[in-house]
């Protein structure tokens, strides 16, 4: 492989599970890891069965403790936005099986059939804005609000039957976070403040202000860090828009595990997979990602904006929480995770094979939001996405699975394959799985 993300992940691995008899010296080694990439300001922190291993601060301000920096959090906020329906729904004040139109007065006729649990799931066939050219433009519009998002996409149709299928959407969740406003008679924010933020003691946590207290976002040009300006946080409602710290997202999964989220009958629904129509289960619940690494359960998010990424994560068998969040945006804070908990969790990164790939695992495929390449060339296969997808030539690690050359940890392929022909993947990128269905060659 290529120097790169990959190096950086092998040589964190190799080091990490070389010192698992020695945990105090995992800060070192991660900081020197990290010291090794490009990324500005970026915080990492450990927390193995209550005690942390690692809080780490690359190119962070001297005087500041690393876990409490602020960083904007993508799309982790769905965590929280999910939870919140959630709370809603254990007080009877939402049905998770209710049409959204019960809630939401102005919601297209041409979208009745959609009901809350599948906003959650990311099964709605709601299109993600981002992919649709007038809304995206208006996600850059600093005097633009999540309502004027909405009222575009309403004129757009469903993408699939509802609950027939996986396609993630942040619209979705901006519909959710207006049933959580309606429901309430408060804003998004302010109730979950009041619910989970303040009570829990978390209180870095707000709806993103674009100030001198939040981190500012980059990304890298050429290896070099370029500060780009904030997104418009007021289009961000329920898809993303938090901030928040390392310390604080530690805390979210320490109170989930105490059971102080949901009452257990909610929590199976809330962090389960899902079951699909062709009896598949998907490593999604609601606002979570399951995917396992290495056969350890798993529950997380990454979180990506112009100029930010993130990724959280915990391992309940091994009380192991690992959170990533850099100033920095298209970048796989996921890879720097994974990487991490598979150290310590003695998981080792997946391995190049020979052998030159079957031209036959080569093709285009809907994954939701968007149709990826696998391009048989050059005597290998290239994966290809819209930006900011992942590019670039896979390398074999098994008889059907890929991983993207110079990032092992954050980009894995596994193609679905019988007599020769290949009708569906799974592409493992962002912290979760996304399925995809052959659409051509």
């Amino acid at each position: 492989m290529r120097p790169g993300v990959a190096a950086v992940a092998a040589t964190l691995v190799a080091l990490l599970m070389a010192c698992q008899s020695q945990p105090r010296d995992v800060e070192g080694l991660v900081r020197s890891a990290l010291e090794r990439r490009s990324w500005p300001a970026t915080s990492v922190l450990v927390v193995d069965r209550g005690r942390v291993l690692a809080n780490v601060g690359h190119r962070t301000p001297p005087e500041r403790d690393p876990q409490d920096l602020v960083y904007p959090l993508g799309s982790i906020a769905k965590m929280f936005t999910a939870a919140a329906v959630h709370r809603l729904a254990e007080r009877g004040d939402v049905a998770l099986g209710a049409r959204v139109a019960e809630y939401l007065p102005d919601w297209p006729p041409s979208w009745n059939a959609v009901r809350v649990h599948q906003l959650l799931g990311h099964t709605s066939g709601i299109p993600d804005f981002w992919f649709v050219p007038e809304a995206a433009r208006l996600a850059g519009n600093p005097t633009a609000r999540a309502i004027d998002l909405a009222r575009v996409m309403a004129q757009v149709p469903l993408a699939f039957e509802p609950g027939t299928r996986f396609s993630y959407s942040n619209t979705a969740y901006h519909a959710a976070a207006r049933i959580i406003e309606r429901r309430t008679g408060l804003s998004y924010d302010a109730y979950l403040a009041r619910e989970f933020f303040t009570p829990m003691g978390m209180t870095s946590m707000h709806h993103c202000r674009g100030d001198a207290g939040e981190m500012a976002g980059h990304v890298l040009r050429d290896g070099r860090a370029v500060a780009v300006p904030n997104e418009n946080y007021e289009t961000a409602r329920g898809d993303g828009g938090l901030c928040g710290s390392a310390r604080d997202l530690a805390r979210w999964f320490q109170a989930i595990a105490s059971g102080a989220i949901a009452r257990e009958a909610s929590w199976d629904t809330y962090a389960s997979p899902q079951r699909m129509p062709d009896g598949t289960n998907l490593p999604y619940g609601h606002g979570i990602s399951l995917r396992p690494l290495g056969g350890h359960r798993k529950l997380g998010h990454h979180g990506a904006m112009a100029g930010h990424s993130g990724m959280v994560a915990w391992y309940p068998t091994r009380e192991l929480i690992v959170v990533v969040l850099a100033s920095v945006g298209g970048v796989s804070a996921d890879a720097v995770e994974q990487a991490t908990a598979a150290a310590l969790l003695g998981i080792e990164a997946p391995r190049p094979i020979e052998g030159k790939p079957p031209a036959f695992h080569a093709g285009r495929f809907d994954v939701g939001p968007f149709v990826v390449s696998v391009d048989a060339r050059e005597g290998g296969l290239w994966l290809e996405s819209p930006a900011p997808g992942p590019r670039g030539r896979l390398v074999r690690v098994g008889t059907e699975s890929y991983a993207l050359d110079g990032d092992p940890w954050g980009v894995l392929l596994h193609v679905e394959c019988a007599n020769d022909r290949c009708p569906a993947i799974r592409l493992h990128m962002a912290g979760m799985e996304w399925p995809g269905e052959r659409v051509g060659p």
